[in-house]
């Protein structure tokens, strides 16, 4: 397969993962890791067989790269402590919270409609979504 065709399924590969999963996906790299692999060896002038040798190699290699890159990156998920208050903000006509340097969107972990101001803390994480509960003064919990 010509080598322009291999780098084009490859960046194929990571625009998908990126704009349809927010770089959360792992697999979709590794599979693009492996059709890089392969291109080099189409650029190489090398037969189909080691085209598909490349490519199994180079994807063999990016599985540690990409299990490892994708626990770097959660990593400001994980170090959120439950005491801490985040305060939400409007980034391109998303509500969210920053933790970490990183942009989350938020969503109501019950009733209370979440709005721009407001200070919240984290309830859990579900896939990309910041789940949050106002925080609520101490006089206003024992009303």
């Amino acid at each position: 397969m010509p080598a322009w065709t291999l780098l084009m399924i490859g960046l194929v590969l990571i625009l998908v993962d990126v704009l349809l999963f927010g770089a959360a996906s792992i697999v979709l790299p590794i599979l693009a890791f492996g059709a890089f692999a392969a291109a080099i060896a189409s650029a190489l002038g090398l037969d189909a067989t080691s085209q598909i040798v490349a490519g199994s190699a180079g994807a063999a290699i990016a599985v540690p790269i990409a299990y490892f890159a994708s626990r770097y990156l959660r990593g400001a998920r994980r170090q959120v402590d439950e005491e801490m208050q985040f305060t939400v903000v409007e980034n391109n006509e998303r509500l969210g919270i920053r933790v970490r340097g990183d942009f989350f969107t938020v969503e109501a972990a019950g009733p209370e409609a979440i709005k721009e101001g407001d200070t919240v803390r984290i309830v859990r994480f579900q896939g990309v979504t910041a789940i949050v509960e106002p925080v609520t003064e101490p006089s206003q919990r024992n009303a």
